[in-house]
């Protein structure tokens, strides 16, 4: 089957999501978010995955009111890559990001569109000859070699290389709608284990750091992490919600 062609970001700082500059110390901390393709398979008759097709349908239940999303832009789908960027979007070069460019706003690369970047593939080939080179090596080699590079957008082919060298996943199943309410402290879920993040892993290179692996969970359609080994509940901003008490998890603490 064909590659997806849905839209969508990463929400995590220097992954997806890049700060603005500002010559004004005192303006707002504003981010934009890196356009990133999806890599997996579209489903039959198809131009998307399963799971864009899922976040496609969050998107026209999404809050958004004066071209403006109050969900979370992880969440939904932005459209396909054969499309305009959606005008509640924060993607580079959305109709958001150019009004924050005449807001005094800027990215590291002053005037990008007058670069001329090398193609994606051709990069992506030069990194497969480092094998085994951390990322600040790897980062330091773009910059050598092509010189059109700062760190940023060094940084972004690199984000982009490791996304498409992951295999397809498969979506998450969804737990049953149950028609009476549950107690609190026994919500059923569904954890996928074939699938695992890892806390502060871009940071190894530099830094000695914690590595926890977290589980992917869902509970009553919303999603959290799940530690197997310390059985502790995050949200999708890692902070810690719960634990569980045994092995049928059931949640001991009331969900924020």
């Amino acid at each position: 089957m064909p590659r997806c062609i849905g839209r969508h970001i990463c929400d995590r700082i220097n992954k997806g999501k890049v700060p603005f500059y500002n010559k004004d110390p005192t303006a707002a901390k504003r981010y934009y978010h890196i356009a990133i393709q999806c890599v997996n398979s579209s489903i039959k008759n198809s131009k998307l995955c399963e799971e864009c097709t899922d976040k496609e349908k969050k998107t026209k239940t999404a809050d958004i009111r004066n071209d403006r999303l109050y969900d979370s832009h992880e969440s939904v789908l932005h459209d396909t890559i054969d499309k305009p960027i959606p005008i509640w979007s924060h993607i580079e070069g959305g109709a958001w990001f150019k009004s924050m460019i005449e807001k005094g706003y800027r990215v590291e690369e002053v005037e990008m569109g007058k670069k001329e970047f090398p193609d994606e593939k051709e990069v992506f080939t030069y990194i497969d000859t480092l094998k085994e080179s951390s990322k600040a090596t790897i980062i330091e080699a773009l910059m050598k070699k092509y010189t059109v590079f700062t760190k940023t957008s060094a940084n972004r082919y690199h984000v982009m290389y490791r996304k498409s060298k992951k295999p397809p996943s498969e979506t998450s199943k969804k737990s049953e709608k149950k028609t009476d309410s549950l107690p609190v402290n026994s919500i059923e879920i569904y954890i996928d284990t074939s699938k695992g993040y890892k806390i502060n892993d871009s940071l190894k290179d530099e830094y000695t750091v914690e590595v926890i692996e977290l589980t992917p969970l869902t509970i009553k359609e919303n999603n959290y992490y799940y530690d197997i080994k310390t059985s502790e509940v995050f949200d999708l901003e890692f902070n810690k919600i719960g634990t569980y008490e045994d092995e049928s998890l059931k949640l001991n603490e009331r969900l924020p």
